[in-house]
């Protein structure tokens, strides 16, 4: 390819370009095969800078190709923009692909390794033609629930430039090319080989052979270790070691144990069918300090099984880029949360973000600060405490967080006076079982520091599971006995063609009473937005996945029934699935974190209606 040409300097400021200097750019390919949905977001205002590219919208695994010929540099991990790759040009000008995949296909998970990112055999200092493939389009990095998509820079030899002029008029090809013959379309690799996870053990169930590992490191056979940061969660399938015979010869493990496990890889979110394992004494991981493990299990013989919640539950620590499920009304909302980066006047906040409605008025030539209102998504009242770090002006009722039960605020609290995010806790036991959601309000246009600033909410201390369970039966005798006589726990699906009405009640060790038709034993699984396969984040009825939705057998429990599950709360059947026949039941989850912990397991459920 024939070297860059040179742009003008004085263009480089410019956000869109005339014919005339359009010319003078370089001609590219379109860096991603088959196009992507894009829009011209180049310097849109971010926390402490501007949107330095564009963000190209596609589906995962659709393959990235080399814009020009050049000198690629790979990065892994990086931070905000996860796997990255920077191809570099002739005449001093480079082009920088982020967000690259990091999952296996199919899933959410974090734990693909480079034959899902990159191309195969690709390597730093390798040199490129224009149109060669590159890796796969991803969601790494702070993208992870913003939806999948390339980060594309270009910079040229004076500093980086609007890339949307060249990106409308760039070519695209539908598959890689070399030399300018397309080639065949680049096959997605099969999510199934060999793999080596190592990390802490969070539980472990020997009468069902299975363990959930929080992973720090991946390696695929052949290749080198890849470091997680922040670790993920992966199921484990022990049953699977050659030499058992029967569960019975599976090892004695403790949770806390450092493990590295070795055996084939199914991907989609399955198992690792274990082949090999080691346990060590400590922690084998220099990145890793060592970890405490929750007291998230609960003995039930000689088993260890993880409960359906943890004894703390993060509602939102606005880490994800985005206000994600969040109804946002006015003009105080950035694009996204505030990034912690350079905000040095912001003391407090945890991780990488934080909420602020200190936004100016949308048109106001004045640095009024915008209003507005903002809607959290529903959760049940699964603990007894909430706890979160607020900021900002001392406006209550005009700068201030509420807690809604039942549509009425029952809680509020505000900032201080200064921007210093304080801690607040409020008191949930009142509100066992029942619904809420978090409302945000900012009326305050004038006045010092008429801003709210919000981060890390979360629940803390879990509600306990009933201490008595009980079934009463009404209407005709059943099965001999008398009227209104108190019977065992059925586990007969809803189909039953029985003639008796009955009513069925629990009864929390609070007095709570919650009455319902009918109370069940069903297996219990968990599943999250990214584990859901081809449905993606969304219900068999279109809604969206997250903690509430249950997946249920709608021979067993018609969709649209209201549900109460032992150590989960309220809910709503709206989802089905392939695996979810028969007495079985698969809870929603806001992240496939949460929902790994559900592992396979026993639980009371009472229909309500």
């Amino acid at each position: 390819m024939s070297p860059l040409k040179t742009i003008p300097l004085a263009l480089l400021a410019l956000n869109a370009f005339s014919q005339e200097a359009l010319a003078q750019t370089p001609s590219l390919l379109f860096p991603i095969a088959s196009g992507a949905r894009w829009s011209d977001t180049f310097g849109a205002p971010r926390v402490g800078h501007s949107h330095q590219g564009e963000d190209l919208m596609a589906p995962k695994m659709r393959p990235l190709i080399a814009c020009f010929a050049g000198t690629v540099t790979i990065r892994r991990n990086r931070g905000t923009a996860g796997n990255w790759v920077t191809l570099q040009g002739s005449g001093g000008w480079r082009a920088e692909y982020m967000h690259i995949n990091n999952d296996t296909p199919g899933t959410n998970d974090g734990l693909g390794s480079d034959r899902y990112a990159f191309a195969p055999g690709l390597r730093n200092g390798d040199f490129v033609q224009a149109g060669q493939f590159l890796g796969y389009v991803g969601n790494s990095g702070n993208a992870e629930t913003t939806g999948s998509h390339c980060h594309f820079e270009l910079h040229s030899p004076g500093g980086v430039i609007n890339p949307a002029a060249v990106l409308r008029a760039a070519r695209i090809v539908p598959a890689p090319q070399i030399g300018g013959i397309t080639l065949p379309p680049v096959p997605v690799p099969k999510p199934v080989g060999p793999l080596r996870v190592s990390g802490i053990l969070l539980s472990y169930s020997p009468g069902q052979g299975e363990a959930i590992v929080r992973v720090t490191s991946i390696t695929e056979f052949g290749g080198s270790p890849i470091t997680l940061s922040p670790p993920r969660l992966k199921q484990l399938s022990l049953s699977s070691m050659p030499g058992l015979s029967g569960l019975s010869g599976l090892p004695a493990l403790k949770s806390g144990a450092w493990i590295t496990a070795e055996g084939k890889d199914e991907g989609l979110g399955q198992p690792l069918q274990v082949a090999r394992l080691t346990v060590a004494s400590g922690n084998p991981n220099p990145n890793f300090a060592e970890e405490t493990v929750p007291s998230s299990t609960t003995n039930r013989g000689s088993a260890t099984l993880p409960v359906p919640l943890p004894e703390r539950l993060l509602l939102d620590g606005f880490e994800r880029g985005a206000y994600v499920g969040w109804a946002l009304d006015g003009d105080c909302w950035g694009r996204a949360p505030e990034n912690v980066y350079g905000q040095s006047r912001t003391p407090g906040p945890q991780g990488r973000g934080f909420l602020s409605t200190a936004h100016p008025q949308t048109g106001s030539k004045h640095l009024v600060s915008g209003t507005g209102r903002a809607l959290s998504p529903e959760f049940p009242v699964t603990h007894t405490k909430m706890r979160f770090l607020i900021g900002g002006g001392n406006y209550p009722s005009e700068c201030c967080l509420n807690l809604l039960v039942d549509g009425k605020m029952v809680r509020t609290a505000s900032g201080t006076g200064s921007d210093r995010l304080l801690p607040v806790e409020w008191d949930l036991a009142e509100f066992s079982s029942k619904r809420a959601r978090l409302e945000i309000i900012d009326t305050r246009r004038f006045g010092e520091r008429a801003y709210l600033l919000l981060d890390q909410i979360e629940l803390d201390g879990l509600v306990p599971v009933p201490a008595e369970v009980a079934v009463q039966a009404s209407d005709t005798t059943v099965m001999g006995k008398s009227p209104n006589a108190t019977r065992s726990m059925p586990t007969a699906p809803l189909s039953s063609k029985r003639t008796v009405v009955s009513r069925a009640f629990v009864v929390l060790p609070n007095g709570t009473r919650i009455e319902g038709t009918r109370l069940m034993t069903l297996e219990a699984t968990g599943y999250g937005p990214g584990g859901n396969g081809p449905w993606g984040d969304r219900t068999a009825l279109g809604t969206q996945v997250g903690f509430g939705t249950v997946a249920v057998d709608p021979k067993v429990i018609p969709l649209r029934t209201r549900l109460w599950v032992e150590g989960y709360g309220f809910c709503i059947a709206l989802d089905t699935g392939g695996a979810i026949k028969g007495m079985k039941i698969d809870l929603g989850h806001n992240t496939d974190a949460e929902a790994a912990l559900v592992g396979r397991v026993k639980r009371r459920v009472l229909v309500l209606e």
